[in-house]
């Protein structure tokens, strides 16, 4: 089967401003060489030097002007074509050389970045083999359709998100999921698209299209990621754009004072104004923001979370609170059944049927478990029509004319008491409680069967907590933020969650405009961070400053509304997030700061005169070199340990000299 992978970085985007700056460079030496005794040699020099230092940057000048937009590509030109005619080829020279080489790194940590961020998606398989008959095919992943029987061969990935049908094995679910150890492949179990087939032979039925499946999806986000822009990365560029007229203007009303008013010749005037514009260049400003969330999205997108572009990355620390879905997010989103009950006379195997129906038309955790219980029991499903999931409640049609719901008790429900079986008959296995675990009912979920109105089954399921939930509720609050579970299910299964992870507050019993008011509430008072992975939980997720979705099992409409992905399904990253984000905030101000600094001084030079244009030029390319390696840090090391004591702000400091020193 054939796949892809990543190549070594390309080296098309950085390679040609580097043999530019060389060749500018080579032209210069030989230029300062032959100039002395060879007037008209060393001017064709210098002129070849030019032509090679303009040759990426004059072409992109004149695109963005011909869109109305001046930028750092035109203050350079037009320093060094002014260097020329004021006679200091030499200095002109130079600054295309050193304008190329930064370009080159800048292109190249660019390049990088998005590589590291790219290699997430490598070994996809293109191809799988489709089963017809005895017949078998190879045809592309995007031309399987739901319902193909497809045949995964030992060592291949799994091409869409199926059940297995036939066969068993072992697989390696850890690029997805995050888990160590391979798990058992068997008849009825789902597996994920891109996970790794052990050495048995498996067939497969395919539930979702490639276009749908878990992979794709990553890959995706994946791909959109870097262009999803921060507040500050917007600010950050119509800055710079400002800057460049803010600049151009400052150094011609400069001019006029140095050449009208304190009567410099024209030629100190003009050599000055072009010192003023190299100085006061917004390079560095305008690479501080994007170069510094480019990096953290590459470093968290290896550690499997996935910022979906920057705004996660600004507005996450400053996030005082993590509300939490409970179905599926602190929980493992796969309960179990505990006990069935009847609650009307004659709700047998009819009942069985339809409620069998309604839990296989639904994606929820709890309707799955249903599903397979009930199919362990024996029961076959009903015809039910107009099926319909309603987010938060669960799922309703119409069976022989009635209404018919699957899903959160009903207030209004009148539920009745199951019978005694007539004719000392048996009872029926779903007309009676199950007396499993009967110790836990307290806490477990409930989901009943309604017919027109009448409750007839109750479902008593039991979720079972993330292993590391406690540990990651406990981790956030030595970062400072509280936490608060929003759910949909009964408020004393709520409760019992909360008190065994450590919850400060809990909500049962809400729907989804029930979860987007009081994340709504909450914003308003200070920002909040949501984390859910439903579709109930996108609205949440959209209200709150921070939307957190969790990204293989997660559903479309969430993955759509956040702004962090955790790809692995693990709890335990959601701190690691929250450490990334402050040390990147902690670079941004760093950048800011070595940008800002540095423009300050060298414009104050270049006013007092006293600034040379070669000193000017080393100054801003030095400047916007530093502002590069700054955020290149962020690429470098492994995950961040929580703080062994003391407040968060500490930690940022202590990672980034941890990183300061693996650099």
């Amino acid at each position: 089967m054939a796949t892809t992978s990543v190549p070594t970085i390309d080296r098309s985007e950085w390679l040609p401003y580097l043999k530019a700056a060389g060749w500018c460079l080579v032209l210069l030496a030989l230029a300062l060489v032959t100039d002395p005794w060879a007037p008209l040699l060393g001017t064709m020099l210098y002129l070849g030097s030019y032509a090679a230092g303009m040759r990426y940057p004059l072409p992109e000048a004149v695109r963005e002007m011909a869109r109305g937009k001046l930028d750092v590509d035109f203050l350079m030109l037009l320093v060094a074509a002014g260097a020329w005619v004021l006679g200091h080829p030499a200095e002109g020279s130079l600054l295309l050389v050193l304008f190329g080489a930064s370009r080159a790194m800048e292109a190249y940590a660019r390049k990088r970045t998005h590589h590291s961020i790219h290699e997430l998606t490598r070994e996809f398989p293109q191809t799988a083999i489709r089963l017809s008959g005895k017949e078998r095919e190879e045809v592309p992943v995007d031309r399987i359709a739901v319902g193909d029987r497809l045949l995964v061969m030992p060592g291949n990935r799994v091409p869409v998100d199926g059940v297995v049908e036939d066969g068993t094995s072992w697989v390696d679910q850890a690029a997805l999921t995050g888990e160590a150890r391979p798990v058992e492949a068997a008849p009825g179990m789902e597996l994920l698209s891109g996970a790794v087939n052990g050495s048995g032979l498996l067939t497969l039925r395919a539930l979702r299209p490639s276009g749908d499946s878990a992979y794709q999806k990553v890959i995706r986000l994946v791909e959109n990621a870097p262009q999803r822009l921060s507040p500050a990365q917007v600010l950050s560029e119509r800055a710079g754009k400002y800057f460049t007229w803010a600049i151009l203007g400052f150094s011609a009303v400069a001019f006029g004072v140095w050449w009208l008013v304190m009567d410099l010749e024209l030629r100190e005037a003009g050599y000055r104004a072009m010192v003023l514009l190299v100085a006061g260049s917004p390079c560095a400003i305008v690479l501080s923001v994007p170069s510094a969330i480019l990096a953290a999205i590459a470093r968290g997108a290896r550690q499997g979370i996935l910022f979906n572009g920057g705004k996660g990355l600004s507005a996450l620390p400053g996030a005082v609170k993590a509300a939490f879905d409970k179905t599926g997010t602190l929980t493992t989103g796969m309960p179990r059944v505990r006990n069935v009950e009847c609650l009307y006379e004659g709700a047998g195997e009819e009942a069985a049927g339809v409620a069998l129906a309604l839990a296989e038309a639904s994606s929820h955790p709890a309707a799955k478990a249903i599903a397979a219980h009930l199919r362990e029991g024996g029961a076959n499903p009903a015809t039910v029509n107009d099926l319909r999931e309603v987010p938060g409640r669960g799922v309703e049609g119409v069976w022989q004319g009635r209404a018919v719901h699957l899903g959160r008790p009903a207030e209004e429900s009148k539920a009745e008491p199951a019978s005694a079986p007539r004719n000392g008959q048996a009872p029926h296995p779903f007309s009676c409680p199950l007396p499993a675990f009967p110790e836990e009912v307290g806490g477990s979920s409930l989901s009943v069967l309604h017919m027109d109105g009448q409750a007839r089954l109750r479902f008593r399921l039991k979720e079972t907590p993330r292993s590391r939930a406690a540990h990651t509720i406990s981790e956030l609050k030595s970062l400072g933020l509280s936490s608060l579970i929003l759910s949909g299910d009964r408020q004393d299964a709520v409760d019992r969650m909360a008190r065994e992870l450590g919850v400060e507050e809990a909500l049962g019993g809400l729907e989804p405009k029930g979860k987007w008011d009081r994340i709504d509430a909450e914003s308003r008072r200070a920002p909040i961070m949501m984390v859910g992975d439903g579709v109930n939980d996108a609205p949440a997720l959209a209200a709150a400053d921070v939307g957190v979705a969790m990204g293989i099992r997660g559903s479309a409409a969430a993955l759509a509304q956040a702004d962090i992905v955790l790809v692995r399904d693990r709890l335990a990253d959601l701190p690691e997030a929250v450490r990334l984000s402050r040390l990147t905030r902690s670079v941004v101000r760093q950048n800011l700061a070595i940008a800002i600094g540095a423009a300050a001084v060298l414009v104050f030079f270049a006013l007092g005169g006293s600034l040379p244009l070669v000193l000017g030029v080393f100054g801003h390319e030095g400047g916007t070199v530093l502002v590069v390696l700054n955020s290149l840090r962020l690429l470098a090391g492994g995950r961040l340990h929580p703080p062994a004591g003391g407040k968060a702000d500490h930690e940022v400091t202590k990672a980034a000299e941890q990183l300061a020193h693996e650099f």
